[in-house]
């Protein structure tokens, strides 16, 4: 059921004048050391395009969230549009009042308006969004990886790697190129990894990145070239923590890292763990298709610890299950239930040979699997087996080994990952 926005307050659109009252909701919502005149005079990732907000009668706005607009958010095998749901934010004076409800449901509105098949988010608070059918679709890890940990040797020849302070300016168009082309094409396209869209939003990005920095340095670059080439980029800044026994305890604090192949993914790892006067390399999002995984010749020394990184919602189940690609050939029925969007809700015939176009069709026939429009979100990109939402009992199997074949076809050889808190 769509949740309307309550008595008492009303839904407005913002633009750039509404800026200094977003950003008071933000830092109300989200604690943060700088000031609200110090973050509205930074570039900020508040895309005013599609930013809405919830003001009480008394004109105080209470409540936002906006959307970036993804023309290209990689799936398996495709790329489609997506709404890209972001700065979600409740002035703690008016939670619990169904405001973020209101503005979610608009959002899912928004994108059906649209023809955006899919949301995609980053929780900051995973609880909240299952109610609304989003489920987890892309996982990441932390590393805290020791200097000169070993790595497994690979040839680097005819790459260089050069080390820059950061300057979005300067650098804004040569990430974002290298950012999109690391996320692959066709069969080996990485699903979930999107890109800023567009070079300005780039700089935005880094601009943030730089501003934000917690008692860090300055941020920089680490580029990688094969010969006049940019093939690679590392952003990073280092945290000085002092020295224990005579040895230093500051860290590489890496924020982002593509490349282009693995040689110059060691290219770049090698480096940023062989930095003087550093104890090694804290690194977060670390997608589970980085190199550094088949690199390391000791994982656990790195403590990797898993998090939720990308929750997806299916505005338009048909839609969706016809972008993507399937790793196995497919024909299934498949009953989804859907409180939240009930034209969801019914049977679809799936139907493709492995790695092709699909055809999805609604049906009377009888189904093979019954899924939650969580769980099938969930296992959209890829990234979270069906077999494991059956465990569950989120996906149930009706014809005996549907589940399976299922779970074979909404694989992918290249796991789910997102590089970037969006």
């Amino acid at each position: 059921m769509v949740k309307q926005i309550p008595s008492g307050y009303s839904l407005v659109r913002l633009g750039p004048a509404d800026l200094r009252d977003a950003v008071e909701v933000d830092l109300w919502a989200f604690p943060a050391v700088e000031t609200v005149d110090e973050m509205a005079a930074h570039r900020l990732s508040l895309p005013f395009d599609r930013a809405l907000g919830c003001r009480a009668d008394d004109g105080q706005l209470a409540a936002l969230c906006s959307a970036h607009t993804f023309v290209d958010f990689p799936v398996p095998g495709h790329q489609i549009a997506a709404g890209g749901f972001t700065w979600m934010a409740v002035h703690p004076e008016h939670r619990r009042r169904g405001l973020a409800s209101a503005l979610i449901n608009r959002h899912l509105a928004d994108c059906a308006e649209r023809g955006e098949a899919i949301s995609a988010l980053i929780a900051s608070e995973p609880e909240i969004y299952g109610r609304f059918g989003y489920g987890t679709a892309t996982w990441g890890y932390t590393l805290s990886l020791a200097r000169r940990a070993d790595l497994v040797a690979l040839d680097q020849s005819g790459i260089d790697v050069t080390f820059e302070t950061l300057d979005p300016e300067v650098h804004a168009g040569l990430v974002h190129d290298l950012h999109r082309a690391a996320a692959g094409q066709g069969d080996l396209i990485r699903p979930g990894w999107v890109s800023r869209t567009d070079v300005e939003a780039e700089r935005t990005f880094l601009t943030r990145t730089s501003n934000h920095r917690r008692g860090l340095e300055p941020s920089r670059i680490a580029l990688a070239w094969r010969g006049s080439e940019p093939v690679g980029y590392a952003v990073f800044a280092r945290k000085e923590l002092g020295w224990t026994d005579g040895r230093p305890d500051s860290k590489v604090m890496l924020s982002e890292i593509a490349y282009l192949d693995r040689a110059v993914a060691y290219a770049l790892w090698s480096r940023l763990l062989d930095m003087d006067l550093t104890a090694g390399v804290m690194a977060h999002l670390v997608t589970p298709s980085d190199a550094i995984f088949g690199l390391l010749v000791n994982l656990s020394a790195a403590q990797p610890r898993l998090a939720d990184t990308v929750w997806l919602r299916l505005v338009n189940v048909a839609q969706a299950l016809a972008a993507r690609r399937y790793q196995s050939p497919v024909d299934l029925v498949i009953q989804v239930e859907d409180s939240v969007l009930p034209a969801n809700s019914g049977k679809y015939h799936l139907t493709a040979a492995a790695f092709s176009q699909a055809t999805v069709d609604k049906t009377s026939a009888p189904a093979d699997l019954i899924a939650d429009s969580r769980a099938l979100a969930a296992a959209y990109l890829g990234g979270t087996p069906l077999t494991s939402l059956a465990s569950s009992g989120r996906v149930s199997e009706l014809t005996p080994g549907a589940l399976a074949r299922a779970g074979a076809a909404f694989g992918w050889p290249v796991p789910a990952s997102t590089s970037w808190i969006f």
